[in-house]
């Protein structure tokens, strides 16, 4: 989650390699929200590619690029220095190009599904808004990445990545048709290393038109409590996982209107 925007979380970071303290929930602003949001999504992930005194330098960026059947994939993992906090961040981005072999695509767009653990391998507990996450996680922990604060069981709720984090300047949705076509992308920015220490992420491509899915690509992180931080290397697969479909299940089970 994604990358995860959590309501149960905001987090003001303190010097490269040192967790961050706790903020009150209570000071995110509804008001400000776009400009909250914003915030949240780049103080997710506090990892940096400089080296505190006595420590060997951080590993570079991450970036790969896997070709599937209908285009190519492209993943960005990198250590950034964020202009809204002057903390250290890490980035994800996920994009994927639609090739001639691609069937024909109005709207191409990502959804991404999520695990987030704490030590010991226990999933986190969402709470503050967010707790419908713990209600439709697979029996591996893993749910539909989504701002459950903007959706209501029982009510239609959106898939999709970008409709609860466009991050517009940074990422679009893409299509095939008419061909070229364009590439289809999703940044994410996931926080709150104070309360887990590693996320998994399944990013699929999919044409909106008919539902299928293009293909997908996995990545994430992990920050222990002692030890390295490190980057999950990124990988790619021609369809989704049978995790991920039971994840979407589950989501599109919860909101299914009533």
């Amino acid at each position: 989650m994604a990358r995860l925007l959590a309501a149960v979380l905001l987090v003001a970071l303190a010097a490269p390699g040192v967790r961050a303290q706790t903020v009150s929930p209570s000071s995110f602003d509804p008001s400000r929200r776009d400009r909250d949001e914003a915030i949240l999504r780049r103080v997710k992930d506090r990892v940096s590619v400089m080296s505190e005194p006595g420590e060997a330098p951080r590993k570079p960026p991450l970036a790969a690029s896997f070709r599937v059947p209908f285009g190519e994939f492209a993943t960005e993992e990198s250590w950034l220095i964020d202009p809204l906090t002057g903390e250290d961040v890490l980035r994800g981005r996920v994009s994927f190009t639609p090739s001639a072999e691609c069937p024909a695509c109005r709207e191409i767009r990502m959804v991404q599904i999520a695990r987030v653990e704490k030590k010991a391998g226990l999933d986190i507990d969402w709470g503050n808004g967010q707790e419908s996450r713990n209600l439709m996680r697979t029996p591996d922990g893993y749910f539909v990445d989504h701002d459950a604060l903007k959706c209501a069981p029982g009510k239609t709720c959106s898939p999709y990545f970008r409709d609860s984090w466009p991050n517009p300047d940074e990422s679009a949705d893409g299509g095939s048709a008419p061909p070229p076509g364009s590439p289809a992308s999703l940044v994410d920015y996931p926080f709150g290393w104070t309360y887990f220490e590693r996320i998994s992420l399944e990013t699929c491509a999919r044409c909106v038109d008919t539902g299928k899915f293009l293909g997908c690509a996995t990545w994430g992180g992990t920050w222990p409590e002692t030890g390295d931080r490190t980057l999950r290397e990124s990988a790619a697969s021609a369809a989704p996982s049978p995790t991920f479909i039971d994840a979407l299940r589950r989501f599109e089970t919860f909101y299914s209107p009533r």
